[in-house]
């Protein structure tokens, strides 16, 4: 299947069917997380172009999203949400904001840079007492490496096993509640691509499913094969942590 760095699951755009499930279901998860808790004011780190931060928006008071791409942050921008800010920022580099948040999420991020500590420094500056830290990361088990132990996906820089995301955590403030995951959808890109492999690359998605890519089915969808849950952590592509401030 095509290498890809990013996809909005609500853009219409036909192709990246799980993908889109995958990266719904957590934003999906993280708005009801938001809503179940009574938090009212939250950051988005690493927005991309801010399909989550509008899910978020609709169940809190405020949503500011912080991305490293200006391009992402300008269509963020464009798409006017009444309690969302958008800020271009360099993780690695800039501090991120001078406020505190009542809950941070940071999805697919720490695995793409390189100075992790600025990324945590900056996740725990941002989080009240209190307050919580949604993290996803991806299973090391899934991560492809050639024989001297380089990551062969383009965009990955660095790998987590669950034991070194704890230690950050703790180092950074953060008592770890719980972890949960997506097995079900990642078992079946998993098949998926072992049966393309076989037939020629057949597509699946094209040939067999069929999917519709509308924003309602994709959210209906999401939470049926890609909303974390306790089943089958270990076999899902990413880890989402669950975190407070202490």
């Amino acid at each position: 299947m095509e290498e890809v760095e990013f996809c909005d699951p609500f853009d219409g755009k036909k192709g990246n069917y799980w993908m889109k499930l995958e990266h719904a279901g957590r934003y999906l998860f993280a708005a009801d997380f938001v809503r179940q808790n009574g938090l009212e004011n939250v950051a988005d780190i690493s927005c991309a172009n801010g399909y989550g931060s509008q899910l978020l928006a609709k169940e809190c008071k405020l949503v500011e999203g912080y991305d490293v791409n200006k391009k992402f942050i300008n269509q963020a921008k464009s798409r006017k949400i009444d309690n969302a800010n958008f800020f271009c920022k360099d993780f690695e580099k800039e501090k991120i904001a001078d406020k505190c948040f009542d809950a941070v999420v940071c999805f697919e991020t720490i695995e793409h840079i390189k100075n992790t500590q600025n990324l945590m420094q900056n996740l725990s500056n941002c989080v009240k007492k209190d307050g919580y830290l949604l993290l996803s990361v991806p299973n090391p088990k899934f991560e492809q490496m050639d024989e001297k132990g380089k990551i062969l996906y383009k965009y990955h820089k660095k790998v987590f096993s669950k034991q070194k995301i704890k230690r950050l955590l703790e180092k950074y403030s953060f008592d770890l509640q719980q972890v949960l995951g997506q097995a079900l959808v990642n078992q079946i890109v998993s098949k998926q691509s072992l049966f393309e492999k076989s037939h020629q690359k057949q597509n699946v998605e094209e040939v067999l499913l069929k999917p519709d890519y509308s924003s309602s089915a994709i959210s209906l969808a999401s939470k049926i094969y890609a909303y974390p849950d306790k089943n089958s952590i270990e076999e899902s592509y990413s880890f989402i942590y669950i975190c407070k401030k202490i």
